[in-house]
């Protein structure tokens, strides 16, 4: 759902489901799992293309800080 509400330009129901799906999927199997990094950076995405880039960039930091060592 999210995804298509993205493609449609619809940002502003696409952000929360992705983010809301994030907190699920983190919550479950782990902020490290593949499959909760995709929903980041497609939160992250929604982000930069409804022009809230410090918002895309709080994601893409908050998911990439556990992947630096």
């Amino acid at each position: 759902a999210a995804s298509e509400l993205k493609k449609q330009g619809d940002f502003s129901k696409a952000i929360p489901l992705y983010q809301r799906a994030y907190e699920i999927l983190s919550n479950s199997i782990g902020p490290d799992s593949p499959l909760s990094i995709h929903v980041a950076f497609q939160l992250a995405k929604s982000y930069i293309l409804s022009g809230q880039h410090d918002k895309a960039e709080s994601v893409l930091v908050g998911t990439g800080k556990n992947h630096i060592k």
